[in-house]
């Protein structure tokens, strides 16, 4: 394999690789009757008023989703409000991020669409199941260090927050009321289940896609002899 070959092959993979954990990270994120299925089950509207509940819900999603400037909330604690201004700039990353794979698999397609187009049959396929099969496994090693859920919920907050605000008493801060830890873990699960599952498809679609592309690939070949 020529250099040049390898190193489409291997960005190839890491956006398809990207693309997999996007899309199981936003259609969780996205996914407003799992946060209804959540409240009811982690007692969230026992404890408060359901349209309560809901309305605070989908301030804090608007305010986090899109431009809007605040909550709109007057249940929020101070911390609460700090707290998401953290979480919406971490969000609004990660939105950058989509954009910029989503330019790079677009950018990518053009080029071996067009300039290098001698191996994008035989690329795209093997780039799939692998991508397919590297998901899978970051995912099942990322679910074994979750098994101990407070210790990983607890690391993965020091790592992407620089502040404290994020350790919340359920005396003075509703956030933590209405998204207790075990709603996160849920959460967490959902997301592994919705990876492993789209992985799962990428690899046996690209394993079915690059026999049939070498079967075909023998027909011409056979039929120009």
């Amino acid at each position: 394999m020529e250099k040049r070959d390898l190193i489409t092959l291997l960005i190839l993979i890491f956006v398809l690789s990207n693309l997999i954990f996007l899309f199981s990270y936003k259609s969780v994120l996205y996914n407003k009757n799992f946060y209804e299925k959540q409240f009811n089950k982690q007692g969230v509207y026992a404890e408060y008023n359901k349209t309560f509940v809901n309305d605070e819900h989908d301030g804090i999603m608007k305010f986090l989703l899109t431009k809007k400037s605040s909550t709109g909330s007057e249940s929020l604690s101070q911390q609460d409000i700090l707290h998401l201004n953290d979480v919406k700039k971490i969000l609004r990353s990660v939105n950058y991020y989509s954009y910029f794979i989503v330019g790079i698999i677009g950018l990518l397609f053009l080029y071996l669409h067009y300039i290098h187009k001698r191996i994008i049959d035989k690329f795209l396929a093997k780039a799939v199941w692998i991508s397919g099969i590297i998901n899978a496994t970051m995912i099942l090693i990322l679910y074994l260090f979750s098994r101990n859920f407070d210790w990983f919920f607890i690391k993965f907050h020091k790592i992407l927050f620089s502040n404290d605000l994020w350790l919340m008493d359920p005396k003075t801060n509703l956030l933590v009321n209405l998204y207790p830890d075990l709603f996160w873990q849920e959460m967490f699960m959902r997301i592994i289940v919705i990876t492993l599952i789209v992985s799962a498809v990428f690899v046996v679609v690209g394993i079915i896609g690059e026999k049939v592309i070498k079967k075909h690939n023998m027909q011409k070949k056979n039929h120009n002899i």
